[in-house]
This record gives structure tokens, sequence and C-alpha cells, in this order.
């Protein structure tokens, strides 16, 4: 069974979703070679496998969830859904910053380097938001983090924007040596028209119902999800769900939505839909049917991309 396969976290699980995420990359490729050369496949390919890597890293490391597998299937599952991923290098290279910046916030809870971390988180939004401008949404949750583990000590709230700076100033110094000009960095600020438009593809509309679907089932069991955490822990969970709270709220009223900021959206769900599968009080057949279900959805979104 599923459940059973991925309840551990062990190198067999990892080199199976690997496997599975690589080879729906490169059959997004194939069908699509008028869209990508080869150096972008291979670099995108390298990004999205780096991606998981990182997330198996983060469930391991912080200890928020069990040693389990389901975060990282998830994540394989929504990213073969929302194929648009694929599409675009750039915007697979500003998810894995959106993971090193979160790692860090994530790791706050061992109480060791807070004002490093918090730095090291705005220094990698800022890479991430060069990627994409709804990433500057990191920022705010940077302000939450600062106020879960150090809220008594106003420094630890400007150092997230003290990274961010440092990130600019990197990156305008390095332009200016190799152009003449200064980049409009204003034209990275994310914009609202609030109008909720839900025209979209029918493979968009897939994914949208999907994501929907799955916020409707965590905020069924989102008490039994917290009740056995520890605070740390329920302080992280916490974070993970207000990074899922704003990139829906930029999806919803952003001016420029691309349908990629369906994945941000999918980031957050596949972490905590992970802690949905380790409650044990949830029926081993809920918890099978979910995994075939979603595993299934990315099998047949082929067929529509």
């Amino acid at each position: 069974m599923l459940t059973r396969f991925f309840s551990q976290s062990k190198p067999i699980q990892l080199v199976f979703l690997l496997a599975y995420l690589g080879l729906s990359y490169v059959m997004y490729a194939v069908f699509h070679l008028s869209e990508l050369t080869f150096l972008k496949s291979f670099l995108g390919g390298i990004a999205i496998l780096s991606c998981a890597f990182l997330i198996d890293f983060i469930v391991k490391k912080n200890k928020f969830q069990e040693q389990h597998s389901y975060s990282l299937l998830m994540f394989c599952v929504l990213s073969s859904i929302n194929q648009v991923i694929f599409k675009s290098p750039i915007e697979i290279l500003g998810l894995l910053f959106i993971l090193l910046a979160l790692r860090r916030l994530l790791s706050l809870k061992s109480q060791i380097d807070i004002s490093k971390k918090l730095f090291d988180a705005g220094f990698w939004t800022f890479w991430a938001v060069l990627c994409n401008s709804s990433h500057s949404l990191l920022l705010l949750l940077i302000l939450f983090a600062a106020v879960f583990y150090a809220g008594h000590h106003f420094k630890f709230f400007l150092l997230g924007f003290l990274g961010f700076v440092c990130g600019l100033i990197l990156h305008l110094a390095t332009v200016l040596v190799f152009e003449d000009t200064a980049p409009n960095y204003l034209s990275l600020l994310p914009h609202f028209d609030f109008k909720i438009d839900f025209r979209y593809a029918l493979p968009q509309l897939l994914n949208l119902y999907v994501l929907i679907i799955l916020g409707i089932v965590l905020v069924i069991f989102m008490s039994p999800i917290y009740r056995p955490l520890k605070l740390n822990q329920q302080r992280n969970l916490s974070l993970l769900l207000i990074l899922l709270v704003l990139y829906t709220i930029y999806s919803l009223f952003s001016a420029n939505f691309k349908p990629i900021n369906f994945m941000f959206i999918s980031l957050g769900l596949a972490f905590l839909t992970g802690n949905i599968l380790q409650i044990k009080g949830l029926k081993l057949i809920y918890k099978e049917l979910l995994l075939w279900i979603m595993i299934g959805l990315g099998i047949f979104q082929f067929s529509l991309v």
C-alpha cells in the first residue's frame, strides 16, 4: 500500500519520488520541445530535483513532522498536476530560493543564531523576488517568524529587511559591472486590482479545484494536526499556514496573475498535507484513497497540457 511505503523516509522512497518527478519533467519537456531549449530543460530539471531534495531535508531536519515521505510525495504530485512550472526554469529557481528562505525560518525553533537565520531568510527572499515579484510576500512571513521567536527584541524585526537589502546591493553591484544602467527594482513590486477571475484553461481549473479541496481538508483536520505538536512545532506549522494564506490572497487579487502562482500555493499545501497524513486517528483507507487520487490526477493532467 502507498501509505505503508511512504510512511517512512528512507533512500528508497527518495529515489522513487525523484524518479517520478524527473520522469514527469522529462515527459513535459519532450511534449513541448518548441518551448524549451535543451539547456533550459537541463537547468530546470536540476532545479526541480534540488527543490525535492530540499523539501526532504527540511522535513527531516526540523522534525515538525514524523519521519515520513508524505510531504515530498505531495510536492511531486502537485508539481505534475501544475505542469506549468516545468515551462519556466526561472520560476523553478524562484521556488528553490523560497525553500532556502523557509529552511532558515523553520530552523528558528532551535532558538540558535536567530539573527543570522532571519538575515539569511531575507537574503534568499531577494533572489526569489528576482524570479517572481509575488515572492516579496515572504518579507511578511519573516516578520511573523520574528514575532513568534523573538517578539521581545525589536531589532530582530529589521534583520529580514537588512538581508533583503544586502541581496539587492550585491545584485546591483554585479549588474553595474556588466551593464551601464541599473535595473528598475520598482517593477518587482506586486500589483493588485482586487478583481477575482476564474476564467482559466481546463488544466488550470483542474489544478485550482485540487487546491481548493486540499484546503478544505486542511481546515477540517486543523485541530488534530495542532494538538499533538509542541509549541515551537506549532509555530512552524503556523508559518506554513501564513505562507499558504499569503500566496492564496495574492493569487486571488493579483493584477498580473499567472498560473505559476498555483505552484506557490501547492508548496504550502504539500508540507501541510504531510501533517494530515500522519494523523494517527485518521483511517488508513482515507489516507490510501487520497494518495491514489492525487497520483491519478497527476497522470491524467498529462493528457490536458
